[in-house]
């Protein structure tokens, strides 16, 4: 049986709609709940850092560099892996108590792929093998939807291009801002691959290009099982 899709995640390149199509969708139904990444600095979020991270202590230990002259991993790193430690426990609750459908912006595939490309080279080697095995195996069980935003990649340059937020693309040539996105695309790819690998979420894919954000967000109400009500 197909699982009912009670967690979704919209994830893609930057310059995919990401943000919008998340926006547009919560406004639609009074059944879709956007949720956000715990953060360190909300004082409700405090105690989930401290007990997550005390049980990530082992990994770190064990993903401390071998070697002089590799870098260890950074705060930013750490963070992310104790909210992947973590989070989907909470988003269970959530979803098994409240009924709706939670859609995440910049999840969990977010996070496993900045970690993949950005990472020191240790979380690519073999002693990160277990890590990631039983990462992507929790999310594999929690997501129910991963929704794959993308568009041609002179289109995600031009809408990057146009935005006032600085992005690294609007200091490169176009050539390199292609093989920019290509590393991002690449890298979610596998992400995708180990968490469908094991059993893992539906994949919906998306050309942003093609479809205008109304078109998308009425595929994807009738693909979670939900009604606009905006009429």
């Amino acid at each position: 049986m197909t699982r009912a899709a009670r967690i979704v995640e919209l994830t893609g390149l930057a310059g995919a709609g990401k943000s919008t199509i998340a926006a547009t969708l919560g406004q639609c139904s009074h059944q879709i709940l956007l949720e956000e990444p715990p953060y360190f600095r909300r004082l409700p979020d405090i105690s989930f850092f401290a007990w997550n991270t005390f049980l990530l202590l082992p990994t770190l230990f064990h993903l401390s560099p071998g070697s002089k002259g590799s870098r260890r991993l950074n705060g930013q790193e750490i963070a992310s892996m104790v909210i992947l430690r973590g989070w989907h426990r909470r988003l269970k609750r959530i979803s098994g108590s409240s009924g709706q459908v939670i859609v995440l912006d910049q999840g969990p595939v977010f996070s496993l792929m900045m970690l993949y490309l950005f990472g020191p080279e240790t979380l690519r080697g073999p002693r990160a093998e277990e890590w990631w095995a039983t990462t992507c195996k929790q999310w594999a069980d929690t997501l129910d939807t991963v929704i794959w935003l993308d568009a041609p990649d002179a289109t995600l340059v031009e809408r990057i291009c146009a935005r006032d937020i600085w992005h690294g693309v609007k200091k490169k040539t176009e050539a390199e801002s292609f093989e920019y996105l290509g590393c991002y695309r690449e890298s979610f790819g596998r992400v995708i691959s180990l968490l469908t690998a094991n059993n893992g979420p539906k994949v919906v894919t998306f050309d942003t290009a093609r479809d205008s954000v109304d078109r998308v967000t009425a595929k994807l109400l009738l693909e979670l099982g939900l009604k606009d009500s905006r009429g």
